[in-house]
């Protein structure tokens, strides 16, 4: 049983901000309280058209992933991060290859109670053209984050949830 559940729409900043050609009425979530979030976000094109849906995650973490990206002359990812705390998260990022190597890494910071959704190529504008591998996440703070990968004309579009990563302890 699933008390106060409020079904809500929102302006979906966080999403809206990776998807600016789709109209924020056109998105929708479905929101719970005590400070987690959950559900779902379902996107569709104004004609109707769904082009993706995805979970939100209720579990924040300091260390995830996620583990399909694409940057090429045809497909390209992008990433949105929430940092929920009333602390900066100071975040690093890093392009891991299917060979089990850091292909790039940067860093960022992220403001108290604020999100911040970029292509990757905004982090690594001089990363070459990928097709397999993962982008990992770790923080000083716990974060929520999602991805999506696209093609460069929005006919293709799949939504890439956040993984937790466990560390290795040895």
């Amino acid at each position: 049983m699933c008390e106060n559940v409020k079904a809500t729409r929102i302006g979906l900043p966080f999403v809206h901000s990776l998807l600016p050609t789709i109209p924020t009425d056109h998105a929708w979530g479905q929101l719970r309280p005590y400070g987690k979030i959950v559900g779902t976000i379902t996107c569709s094109e104004a004609g109707g058209r769904s082009l993706s849906a995805f979970e939100l995650l209720g579990t924040l973490s300091q260390d995830f992933m996620f583990p399909l990206l694409a940057q090429t002359d045809v497909y390209h990812a992008g990433s949105a991060i929430l940092n929920t705390n009333p602390e900066l998260a100071t975040v690093a990022l890093e392009i891991w290859g299917v060979d089990t190597t850091i292909c790039a890494s940067t860093s960022a910071t992220l403001g108290a109670k604020s999100q911040e959704a970029e292509y990757l190529n905004h982090y690594f504008p001089s990363l070459d053209h990928v097709l397999k591998g993962n982008i990992r996440i770790h923080s000083t703070e716990s974060l929520s984050g999602m991805a999506l990968i696209q093609d460069r004309v929005f006919t293709f579009m799949t939504a890439i949830a956040s993984r937790c990563l466990v560390p290795i302890v040895g």
